[in-house]
């Protein structure tokens, strides 16, 4: 029959379990028999079922994925710089936009003072206008009344014509 012995889980001076790596995935577990090859029965199993071929398959795929990982990285920084493009085309577009806003405000500013001035021109013409309108009204009276004054004094010296004494 045999016997176990006692070994220490960890190397003499130190305070950490001895380790070792499982065939199949990889991974560290504690030294707890001298044959022990694979981390748990599961791993064993595996690697049992799908021979020593599942570990370099495992690291082709990690391999395929570290190199898409690199690819999309690649795709990610030059989306970045597109980014930053775009970005910087968009401030450029905004202040174009601010710019363009104030010369529409001063534009609009002239323009209500234009329609200011015009509107002034507008009632000063208007108001001409009505001084002309009566000066016309006026002038029109004042020719008929000078006609009519006219016709009378005509109608009266053909009525009363005037005899001129001739003397000696």
């Amino acid at each position: 029959m045999f016997h176990r012995v006692n070994k220490p889980d960890a190397t003499p001076g130190s305070d950490k379990p001895r380790r070792r790596r499982c065939k199949n995935c990889g991974e560290l577990f504690p030294k707890t028999r001298h044959n022990r090859e694979f981390c748990s029965d599961a791993c064993r199993k595996e690697h049992h079922r799908h021979g020593g071929a599942f570990v370099p398959l495992k690291d082709a795929c990690q391999k395929f994925i570290n190199i898409r990982l690199a690819g999309v990285a690649t795709e990610l920084q030059l989306s970045r710089e597109k980014a930053e493009q775009l970005r910087e085309t968009a401030e450029r577009l905004i202040t174009g936009l601010q710019e363009a806003a104030a010369v529409l405000k001063r534009e609009r500013q002239q323009l209500d003072s234009m329609t200011t001035e015009l509107r002034q021109a507008r009632r000063q013409e208007t108001q001409a206008a009505l001084l002309l309108q009566n000066a016309m009204t006026v002038f029109q009276k004042q020719a008929t009344e000078d006609a009519q004054q006219q016709h009378q004094q005509q109608h009266q010296q053909q009525q009363h014509p005037k005899t001129d004494i001739v003397q000696p």
